[in-house]
């Protein structure tokens, strides 16, 4: 058994990483989100972990039920992945719920692109500078979840 986890900010290339890795068979997840016209097509999130990603990062316990979703994928299938950008900030926790084998590709793109990639997806009419505080927070939580982490990585650069 084995699970890829796809690990990046947003606006990285998880979701085309992620896509590649389900049209090549590996269990992603059964329900995504639906694409967008900034992702036509689609995030390739379970729908399933990311809403408990979601409860997570907002402090409420739900290690349990990530845990059993773990375990029933391990059980189901020899080879699944999950991506989803929260894991940036959440790896720490989810990493060690895993069991069986697993691997890590981190995606990987300069803060002022991220930025600009964010401000035209939202197309909010920001400044793509308005987004630089959490981009770095999330490169830092990252960078740091990654330097803990024990398993093989493949790093993979936007450009």
């Amino acid at each position: 058994m084995s699970c890829v986890i796809v690990l990046g900010c947003y606006r990285t290339g998880t979701s085309a990483v992620a896509g590649i890795l389900h049209h090549l068979g590996v269990m992603m997840g059964n329900e995504f989100d639906k694409p967008a016209k900034s992702n036509p097509k689609g995030y390739f999130e379970d729908v399933e972990f990311k809403d408990l990603y979601s409860k997570l990062a907002e402090g409420k316990e739900v290690e349990g039920i990530i845990e059993l979703l773990v375990k029933n994928r391990e059980l189901h299938y020899p080879l699944w992945g999950v991506k989803d950008p929260q894991l940036c900030l959440l790896l720490n926790k989810f990493s060690p719920l895993i069991k069986s084998d697993q691997k890590l590709i981190s995606t990987n793109r300069s803060a002022e692109d991220i930025c600009k990639s964010l401000s035209k997806a939202i197309d909010n009419g920001k400044d793509p500078n308005y987004f630089m505080t959490l981009v770095d927070y999330y490169l830092t939580r990252k960078s740091a979840n990654i330097e803990n982490y024990k398993h093989p990585i493949l790093s993979v650069d936007f450009e």
